[in-house]
């Protein structure tokens, strides 16, 4: 069973360590060490202990190379990823247009408060005056 809680927690590992994609709750994942990870799971759940202790003790976990400049890409790939690249960029936009929304209605806000405090300050000042030319001359 302590295999069975071991492999759970490195595939829970290794969806924590994937990278985050922004603006959205995606991430990416190292596929060659979560679907090892499942194989290795399968075989707990299956086969007898020792041959899972062999199997884990023996199989090193190893992460997924980036392609290098010379690694051919599906054109399938390359369309998936502008389909990604241009979601993210209208989620982009999308929420950069909220953030100025916000910001453009605090700034109404704050423009209609310092009218209200100008006005009090101007009626202060009037009151102010007001009571220095009704106090007598001594």
């Amino acid at each position: 069973m302590s295999e069975l809680l071991g492999l759970i927690d490195s595939i829970e590992a290794a969806v924590l360590e994937g990278k985050k994609v922004p603006f959205s709750e995606k991430v990416v994942l190292y596929e060659r060490r979560l679907l090892t990870l499942l194989d290795k799971l399968r075989i707990v759940v299956k086969n007898d202990p020792l041959l899972i202790r062999r199997s884990i003790e023996t199989t090193p976990v190893q992460h997924t190379p980036s392609p290098t400049p010379d690694t051919p890409i599906h054109p399938e790939v390359l369309r998936q990823a502008d389909e990604e690249s241009s979601r993210l960029k209208r989620a982009t936009d999308e929420y950069a247009d909220n953030v100025l929304a916000h910001l453009q209605m605090v700034v109404t806000r704050v423009q209609k408060n310092l009218i209200k405090l100008e006005q009090s300050i101007e009626s202060g000042r009037d009151h102010l005056l007001t009571q220095r030319n009704e106090l007598p001359h001594s």
